[in-house]
C-alpha cells in the first residue's frame, strides 16, 4: 500500500479492487459493489493512520448492511 500511496501523492489516481476491509480503510472514497453494480459509496477523510479502527468499523457495517 505504501507504494500505491506514494504514486497517489504524485498526482496519479489509483483504483484498487479489494475484498479486504483493512486495505479499503486506507482509501478516501470507497465504492461498494455487489453483482457488478455500485450499491453504496463512503467518503472518508485522508488516511493518517490514527483513525483506522473507526474507518474499519464503518466499512464493515456497510458490508453487513449490503450483504457484501
Amino acid at each position: 500500500m505504501s507504494i500505491l500511496s506514494n504514486i497517489n501523492k504524485s498526482g496519479t489516481t489509483i483504483m484498487l479492487v479489494t475484498h479486504d476491509a483493512k486495505v479499503a480503510a486506507q482509501a478516501k472514497p470507497i465504492l461498494f459493489m455487489k453483482a457488478g453494480n455500485i450499491v453504496r459509496e463512503l467518503q472518508l477523510t485522508k488516511y493518517d493512520g490514527r483513525d483506522f479502527d473507526d474507518r474499519y468499523e464503518k466499512i464493515t457495517a456497510i458490508m453487513r448492511e449490503t450483504g457484501i
